[in-house]
């Protein structure tokens, strides 16, 4: 597989959002004579303000609001925000591919970086496996759409999603929840707290667990070991989240956040779509499925499982010092994961893979927010970001049914350090204009290593590559508050995605590097309420102009040129000259993966033949 970013071209994505919110689940009423639509503060912008005094487009989705409507983890998100879809990524059901304005990221391995971020607690997760988090015991989750990257930093081109954890009252209290549903359902929530100390020390604990058995059925006996009809594709998983609040004094306050999380689940099945010309139909006799077919039974010799174990530890502190607010947030987080998985989705011993893969990240952010003068307030900080993670890929091949299953492994592995410093200040011209600008300094290095697949015990040789990137990423922007109920903004800022290389690549020249993504991005927008706040309107335009534009394309090689079992699939990041997109979306879009031309199969194969022409390779007609 090959891997390269799709730089030197323009693309631009115009929209326009208008969200129409009248008192619905999530608002309250404040009185029996009318329902008005409920305040909520948010931290889009690293301190508290009001939702509608944000010069940002962002969806806050309460704690409450989202257990009314049963959310369960991230996936659920997409129905509650416009312009935002959230679905698992193909055969990883605890992996979520998420998409902020047409701009996202669907792809498993971690070299990818992907452009929309996911904050807990203030801690970014890199890796857009095991992402799928669950969503008990949420205070409140803001979707901040467009590129944030002056105060939330790299990776954030698309978009970013913040989660915030509920914190210790000081109370006692214990609340819960049982569902259960069809297909074996089993969901348990429970939340406790306590005080330790009075007013001084607190402590609360949340579990969550959700056992599901999968709505497929699994017909496979055809080996010795397996079984009968069997559910397919469930989920059993554990979550434990102990929280501590230690506030000594008013001016001072700590809070440990431990994270715990156990799955043992199955992948989603899928079902083969395609011609009866190709190769498992030809060698095998198994079936295809014509596309939009509901199919529910299946027959497949590997029922694979999703074994994961994640545990972290997040400190943050809040001291009020030199007459502002001095913020450490600090993370260590480890993760195990181990994949086993059907390719071909049937019955036949043509393409099983097995995923090992451990990953660690330690972080901290150090800020500091104060009011200079009545009207000036400044935020700046630094941040610092490590990740190490390795995987081992097995895969087990017999595509002709020659009754002789080819092993061959590879292994990836890379070690990423991230430095950022940054500031924003707010300068208040009037009563009601108010002007901004801010920017961040990023420095990041990767040092990577894989070798190509080979038959097992892989003993070819390791590639060992290293590169750096930096960028300023400046914002400038200015809002003006029309009314006590209504406001309008403009704003500019220069997101940043650093480049990589390409850890699934099938060919020595794939590995890399590959450039940085970079986007210019222009809003303007209106935040107002009307009718006695009954009638809220928050619309959006905006027009992203990406550089360096960073898209998987998969490139099936079977030609004498690659080899084909060590080097049977070519990914390859694809560079094209000029690509545009441009497209209207709102908040009833029906999404693709890709907005614009490179949603075409047709495209895609273009860009691909260009590129291997290029490079003197043969595709296969």
């Amino acid at each position: 597989m090959s891997t390269k970013p799709l730089c030197g071209g323009r693309s631009g994505l115009l929209a326009l959002v208008c969200l129409l919110l009248p008192a619905a689940p999530g608002f309250a009423v404040a009185e029996e004579r009318a329902a008005v639509i409920e305040e909520i503060t948010v931290t889009a912008r690293k301190r508290k303000e009001p939702l509608q005094q944000t010069p940002v487009a962002v969806t806050a989705l309460t704690g409450e609001s989202l257990e009314r409507v049963f959310a369960t983890d991230i996936t659920d998100l997409h129905v509650r925000a416009p312009n935002v879809i959230v679905s698992d990524i193909s055969g990883f059901s605890s992996s979520a591919a998420v998409f902020i304005r047409g701009i996202g990221n669907a792809d498993i391995d971690s070299t990818v970086d992907p452009p929309v971020a996911i904050f807990i607690d203030g801690i970014y997760i890199p890796r857009p496996a095991n992402n799928s988090l669950d969503l008990f015991d949420v205070e409140q989750i803001e979707i901040l759409r467009g590129a944030q990257g002056t105060l939330f930093g790299r990776n954030t081109t698309g978009g970013a999603i913040h989660y915030r954890t509920k914190r210790p009252t000081g109370e006692f209290g214990a609340r819960g929840s049982v569902t259960v549903g069809e297909y074996g359902r089993r969901d348990i929530r429970m939340a406790a707290e306590a005080p330790i100390v009075e007013d001084k020390l607190a402590a609360k604990i949340a579990i969550f667990s959700q056992e599901y058995d999968g709505y497929f059925k699994n017909t496979f006996t055809g080996t010795s070991g397996n079984r009968a009809t069997k559910d397919q594709g469930g989920t059993d998983s554990l979550t434990i989240r102990p929280t501590i609040l230690f506030t000594p004094t008013d001016t001072f306050d700590l809070t440990i956040i431990g994270e715990y999380i156990r799955e043992r689940s199955e992948p989603t099945p899928q079902v083969p779509v395609g011609e009866p010309t190709q190769l498992v139909p030809i060698f095998y006799g198994e079936p295809q499925y014509e596309r939009g077919e509901d199919v529910r039974t299946i027959s497949y010799n590997v029922p694979g499982y999703i074994n994961n174990d994640i545990w972290g530890i997040t400190v943050e502190a809040n001291w009020d010092v030199w007459g502002g607010t001095l913020t450490s947030v600090s993370n260590y987080r480890e993760t195990d994961s181990l994949m086993n998985g059907e390719v071909d989705n049937s019955a036949a011993p043509a393409f099983e893979i097995l995923r090992d893969e451990p990953h660690d990240q330690i972080s901290t952010e150090l800020r500091f927010a104060k009011d200079l003068t009545e009207d000036l307030n400044l935020i700046t900080g630094f941040y610092y970001f490590e990740r190490d993670y390795f995987l081992r890929r097995d895969t087990f091949i017999d595509v002709v049914n020659s009754g002789n299953i080819a092993h061959i492994n590879a292994i990836t592995g890379q070690e990423h350090t991230n430095l950022a410093f940054f500031a924003q200040v707010d300068y208040n011209l009037t009563d009601r204009l108010r002007f901004t600008l801010g920017g961040r300094y990023t420095k990041e290095e990767k040092d990577f290593y894989a070798t190509l697949f080979s038959a097992f015990p892989n003993l070819s040789q390791q590639y060992d590559l290293d590169e750096d990137w930096s960028n300023f990423g400046p914002k400038v922007g200015v809002d003006y508050q029309f009314s006590d109920n209504g406001m309008v903004y403009a704003s500019y800022s220069k997101g940043f995605k650093s480049g990589g290389f390409n850890g699934r690549s099938g060919t020595p020249f794939a590995f890399g590097p590959f450039d940085e993504e970079k986007v210019d991005a222009y809003e303007i927008g209106l935040k107002a309420d009307w009718l006695d706040k009954r009638l809220r309107t928050n619309v959006a335009l905006f027009w992203n102009d990406y550089k360096g534009l960073q898209r998987t394309i998969i490139d099936f090689q079977l030609d004498s040129k690659l080899d084909l079992f060590p080097k049977l699939v070519a990914q390859m990041l694809m560079t094209a000259s000029e690509h545009s997109i441009l497209a209207w979306k709102d908040a009833q879009s029906d999404y693709d993966l890709l907005a614009g031309e490179l949603s075409g199969v047709d495209e895609v194969a273009r860009i691909v033949d260009l590129v291997c022409e290029e490079r003197g390779l043969l595709r296969r007609s």
